[in-house]
């Protein structure tokens, strides 16, 4: 079994879904070890968790433990993960069901030649 047989749409799903878990988890633990002043989470551990695909659950659980939502240099590598998965998934959607030919195509009537909408099989 090759490694892309692994990628699966169900897969991705439930590697999102336990990844982003697993942020809410360590912004919540980072919290209470910075509350009860004890060693913490590097802020780059909670990086590779966003780059990992768990940037929603660090973005949630920033807000949900109002921690590090002014911290203002923590942020543009969490957006930068987020908008790196949204192109991938964009892509994959887009790659997996292209656009039709013919969207660009005239519908049923054209425009005549001063601009007046002619019917479609009906002659001058």
């Amino acid at each position: 079994m090759s490694l892309l047989n692994l990628l699966t749409q169900s897969n991705i799903e439930g590697w999102e879904m336990v990844i982003g878990i697993a942020g809410i988890v360590a912004m919540g633990l980072d919290k209470l070890l910075a509350v009860i002043g004890r060693d913490r989470i590097s802020e780059k551990t909670l990086h590779i968790i966003a780059l990992l695909g768990g940037f929603w659950g660090i973005i949630i659980g920033a807000f949900l433990f109002h921690y590090k939502t002014s911290k203002r240099e923590f942020w543009p590598p969490v957006l930068f993960a987020a908008a790196l998965w949204d192109g991938s998934i964009l892509r994959a959607c887009v790659r997996l069901h292209p656009p039709s030919r013919g969207f660009l195509k005239a519908g049923p009537r054209s425009k005549g030649l001063r601009g007046k909408v002619i019917p479609e099989g009906v002659r001058r």
